[in-house]
Parts: C-alpha cells; sequence; structure tokens
C-alpha cells in the first residue's frame, strides 16, 4: 500500500489543546488556503488546535496544487471518479485523525473536519464513517451516498453551507446531501449564502463559528 504523507501548517493561541478543527483544502489548493479561517475563529474556540495538511497528491497543473484524490476529467467527473476516490483517500484521513489523537491526546469526538469542495466530501465521508467523530462542516461540497449505518450511539451533527451561485458544484449537490446524511440519521443544519460561488464569504464563516460554539 503506498504511503502518503501530509505535511500540515498549523495555528494555535491556546496552551492546552482541547479540541482539534482539521481544515480539508479543495482541489488544486494546499492548507495555506484555509488556515486563516482558525485565526478568525480563535477567539470564539479557546483551547482549538487548528491544522490544515496538504492533500497528498500534487496537481500536476497548478503550482502549489494539490488534490486529495485525481479526477481522470475535471471537466467531466464521474460518480465513480468521487467513489473510489474517497475510498482510496478515507484510510488516510481515518490514519491521520488518530495520529493527531494520539499527539495531542484528544478524542476523535473532539476532532472536527471542516472541508470545503473536495475536502468538504471527505470531511462528510469522514463524519459518516469514522467512529465516534460527532461534527463536521462543509463548504461548497456534496455527499457520495455510500450504503452506510451509523453507530446508533454517537448522535452527529453536520454544517452545510453552499454558495446559491456555485457554479462548480452546483447549489442542488447541498439539498442532495443534506436528504442523504437526514437518511442515515445525521442531524443537518444547512446555510445557504445568496450571491456567492464557489468560495467561502463571511456570512459562511460566521455560521462555521457559531456552529462550533454549540460543542464547545
Amino acid at each position: 500500500m503506498e504511503v502518503l504523507i501530509l505535511q500540515a501548517v498549523s495555528f494555535q493561541n491556546a496552551s492546552q489543546i482541547d479540541r482539534i478543527v482539521l481544515f480539508l483544502h479543495g482541489y488544486g489548493a494546499n492548507g495555506e488556503d484555509l488556515i486563516n479561517i482558525g485565526r478568525y475563529w480563535d477567539a470564539d474556540l479557546p483551547g482549538t488546535l487548528f491544522i490544515a495538511p496538504n492533500a497528498p497528491y500534487v496537481h500536476p497543473y497548478l503550482q502549489n496544487g494539490y488534490m486529495w484524490f485525481p479526477f481522470k476529467d475535471i471537466s467531466n467527473i464521474t460518480l465513480d471518479d468521487i467513489k473510489n476516490g474517497l475510498l482510496a483517500i478515507r484510510p488516510v484521513i481515518h490514519n491521520y485523525i488518530d495520529e493527531l489523537s494520539k499527539i495531542h491526546k484528544v478524542p476523535t469526538y473532539q476532532i472536527i473536519p471542516v472541508g470545503f469542495s473536495q475536502g468538504g466530501m471527505i470531511a462528510l465521508d469522514t463524519l459518516v464513517t469514522c467512529h465516534q467523530m460527532k461534527v463536521a462542516i462543509c463548504y461548497a461540497g456534496s455527499y457520495y451516498p455510500f450504503k452506510n449505518e451509523l453507530d446508533a450511539g454517537v448522535k452527529k451533527h453536520a454544517l452545510l453551507v453552499h454558495g446559491l451561485e456555485d457554479s462548480v458544484v452546483r447549489y442542488h449537490y447541498m439539498k442532495d446531501a443534506e436528504a442523504e446524511l437526514i437518511k442515515l440519521g445525521v442531524y443537518v443544519k444547512s446555510v445557504t449564502c445568496a450571491g456567492v460561488g464557489h468560495s467561502i464569504s463571511q456570512e459562511g464563516i460566521l455560521a462555521g463559528v457559531n456552529f462550533l460554539k454549540e460543542w464547545s
């Protein structure tokens, strides 16, 4: 099995770490793309380590760009591309979360994946498949409906934030994700950002930190 190393940037003011926010960037970006959100959130989330790894695959055309998994044709992404990519990256993310938990002595339920676009898909997949994980945020992403069953003893909560004008991952993918997650028993809150395309707006950043404050 190929060993994939995730190099990360991080940010923290806390002397003691009680919680980890794990940022998962979008296709062709890198950890620096999201880590500054941690600086916005820091004052409201004391005791938090914000960490943003680069995805393990280097993008073939974008400088300093990385991918969680490649697409054969970015202009024609198929469900098989997404399914196979998620299945391949899932153990990498799970192992990374296990290592973070051990190193920082933070339980899994206090590790929160926050993803954008391709990273958002992974955040939701991780929430559903990672034992004891309770909370995740997906910005401008979607959810691939594997036939999963949740641990009945763990209540899981997801925040979905999506721009109404998103032309990359269309808005209806958020509604599809919402429906599929609810079927699984996930408690879902959705935020629609009017006039926003494939990006994270100030409204979305505020929605994210308010959501996480509920779990502080």
